[in-house]
C-alpha cells in the first residue's frame, strides 16, 4: 500500500513539472511572430503566437499590379505564416509534453 502511494505522489509530482513546462510552453508561444514574404519581399505578413496578425506591408511597386493579384499575395503570405506558426506551436508543446498528445492544449 505505502509503495502504491510513493507511485502515485511520484506520478503527481510528474504531472505538476509537465503542466509547469506547458504553462511555459504556451507563454512561449504568445510571444511568437512569424514573418512571410511574398513576390520577392514585395508583400510581408507578420503573425503573433495568438493566430492574429500583427502587421501587412506591401511595397508600392505591387500596387502596379491588378487588385486580385496583390490580393493573392498577401493571402498567400497569411497562409504561409499561419502554417509555419501551426508548425512551431506543435514543436514547443511537444517538447513541453514530452511528446505526449494532450487533446485541447493547441
Amino acid at each position: 500500500m505505502l509503495s502504491k502511494m510513493k507511485g502515485m505522489a511520484d506520478m503527481m509530482k510528474q504531472a505538476k513539472k509537465m503542466q509547469e513546462k506547458v504553462e511555459k510552453a504556451q507563454e512561449d508561444i504568445k510571444k511568437l511572430v512569424i514573418t512571410k514574404e511574398t513576390a520577392n519581399g514585395s508583400v510581408k505578413v507578420a503573425i503573433t503566437g495568438e493566430n492574429k496578425v500583427k502587421s501587412i506591408d506591401v511595397s508600392d511597386s505591387v500596387f502596379s499590379e491588378d487588385k486580385e493579384m496583390v490580393l493573392d499575395l498577401i493571402a498567400v503570405a497569411i497562409n504561409e505564416a499561419t502554417e509555419e506558426l501551426n508548425m512551431k506551436k506543435e514543436e514547443i508543446l511537444s517538447e513541453a509534453t514530452s511528446g505526449i498528445n494532450i487533446p485541447g492544449l493547441m
